[in-house]
């Protein structure tokens, strides 16, 4: 076999060893949130559907005053929600319930979500850096925040918040290292065939 191919085997399968790794850190920056407008929105209606996926879990929800069909982008994924406490169950399709939110200025009927009020009278707050709009009294309870009227304020917990940080710097460290060896073999593969 051609020592060349040989190296050539080699460099390609470092460059996958290395980089076939750092391909989840792509989705931590899938799309930023710009395309929201600072408009909010108050509807009062029903919950149609809940869509548990990532990036972002979804609500499908009806407009009781116009019976528009309204899409409701939740922040956060699956992995953070779930590490505060929310799942697909806490929403119940079927309920009345008042949703708030962020417009886009993209597609009609659909909102980042920031406030939802159960009809239990608990409210949901679903955005970091938001009040809440129907609750009065607020206290600081580990890591969320919780209203007389039970309001919960959902905030990233700071251990994610590290691990997100730790993933991106040995993304970046390995992708370093990748480039390096890359310049490396093609440097020696250039001074092999002069």
């Amino acid at each position: 076999m051609n020592i060349n191919k040989i190296k050539s085997t080699i460099l390609k399968t470092l460059i996958m060893v290395v980089l076939v790794p750092l391909m989840p850190s792509l989705g931590l920056a899938h799309h930023s949130s710009s395309e929201f407008t600072a408009a909010r929105v108050e509807l009062e209606g029903t919950l149609l559907q809940v869509s548990w996926r990532n990036p972002h879990p979804s609500l499908t929800f009806q407009s009781a005053n116009s019976n528009e069909l309204w899409n409701i982008q939740i922040p956060g994924t699956l992995e953070s929600l779930t590490a505060l406490g929310l799942t697909a169950s806490s929403f119940e399709v079927g309920q009345s319930v008042n949703i708030a939110g962020l417009a886009s200025n993209r597609i009609e009927n659909y909102l980042q979500g920031t406030n939802v009020l159960f009809p239990n009278g608990k409210e949901l707050v679903l955005k970091q850096g938001f009040q809440p709009l129907w609750a009065q009294t607020v206290e600081v309870i580990s890591g969320a925040t919780m209203a007389t009227s039970d309001e919960i304020v959902l905030k990233e917990p700071a251990n994610l918040a590290i691990n997100y940080k730790l993933f991106i710097i040995l993304s970046i460290f390995a992708g370093s290292i990748a480039v390096y060896s890359l310049s490396f073999f093609k440097k020696k593969n250039l001074a092999a065939s002069l």
